[in-house]
């Protein structure tokens, strides 16, 4: 949040990081302008003058973001309220504010925690629940939730050396899914021809759209739902497609299939589609890759890095270690 635009591209590009980090300043500007700048103006009895300044509002979100939790009980009895999701005019719609705990924020934070806080619904005292046996002189660690790398750094200002996140992915811009799947198929007129009239229907029932990513998870080596079905439906041979939209949507087999399923073993048509997408990934890092990676693998190097630059090797060299692991699926 405080770092320039310039150094977020340039240590960040091509990791969506960027792109986060550029519409998260967008909105705390609108808010901050349409919303807080006029009530503190209104009430200007009240607040100092300083709370009329854009970077000390910046200071004081910050400041809540990183160290605030949010119940999760009264988030989880605001779902199961009325059982539904109206959001209809006249319906009351709950969210559980954040709330500032004392000495709660004193636990550090990793992905592979070995403990979580929550809060008793009878008492709605927080407690400090270990999720493993802790031993005696171990450091008790907190977990802000199942983050990347990416998004660790975005929201609270750091990241974990590649392989210690399970829950580490990286994106993979929509688009390129179908200049994949125009190239693997340009010598297949039919599937050529179609390929236009997939992306529409993909666009209409919002699984994608021009900028939206697409994700390839660490844990599973997994493609996340969205991406498999864009995968099979640019994938469809022209009849397959007809019969999608006839029957407006999957089948009943289709939709029992396993979303996880090894990427080694889908089909041939698909493998292709992927492997042209990981490759394409790829090579707008490419020049980067090698210089990355003698700094990730020398812990010499890697720790004489600043703070800023060794967290954005971790996403940055993260996610192409990624693109790599898929790459290979997709030749088995």
């Amino acid at each position: 949040m405080f770092w320039e635009a310039s150094e977020v591209e340039k240590k960040l590009r091509y990791t969506g990081v960027f792109e986060s980090y550029t519409n998260d300043l967008q909105l705390m500007r609108s808010d901050f302008e349409k919303h807080i700048l006029p009530f503190v103006r209104k009430h200007s009895d009240l607040f100092p003058k300083r709370c009329e300044d854009w970077l000390y509002f910046k200071r004081i979100v910050a400041f809540i973001m990183s160290y605030s939790f949010t119940d999760p009980s009264k988030e989880a009895d605001d779902d199961d309220e009325d059982g539904s999701d109206d959001e209809s005019e006249g319906a009351h719609v709950h969210s559980a504010a954040p709330m500032m705990a004392p000495l709660a924020d004193m636990l550090n934070a990793v992905p592979s925690n070995n403990a979580c806080l929550q809060v008793c619904k009878l008492t709605r005292q927080m407690v400090v629940k270990n999720g493993c046996k802790v031993d005696a002189g171990n450091e008790v660690f907190n977990t802000y939730g199942e983050l990347s790398n990416k998004d660790l750094l975005l929201m609270y200002g750091y990241a974990v050396p590649v392989g210690e996140n399970p829950y580490d992915y990286v994106p993979l811009p929509a688009v390129d899914f179908l200049n994949a799947a125009t190239e693997v198929f340009a010598d297949d007129a039919k599937s050529a021809k179609s390929l236009k009239a997939k992306w529409r229907l993909l666009q209409e029932v919002g699984a994608v759209d021009k900028n939206s990513t697409l994700a390839f998870w660490a844990d599973g080596r997994r493609l996340d739902e969205e991406a498999e079905m864009v995968l099979k439906v640019l994938s469809m041979s022209e009849s397959d497609f007809n019969s999608y939209k006839e029957n407006d949507g999957w089948s009943s087999d289709s939709e029992a299939e396993d979303v996880e399923q090894r990427i080694a073993g889908y089909p041939q048509r698909h493998r292709d589609i992927l492997k042209c997408v990981a490759e394409k990934c790829l090579a707008r890092c490419r020049s980067s890759f090698e210089r990355d990676d003698l700094d990730y693998e020398s812990v010499e190097r890697r720790n004489a890095l600043s703070s800023r630059d060794r967290y954005s090797l971790y996403v940055r060299y993260g996610q192409k270690v990624l693109l790599k692991v898929l790459l290979d699926l997709c030749k088995v």
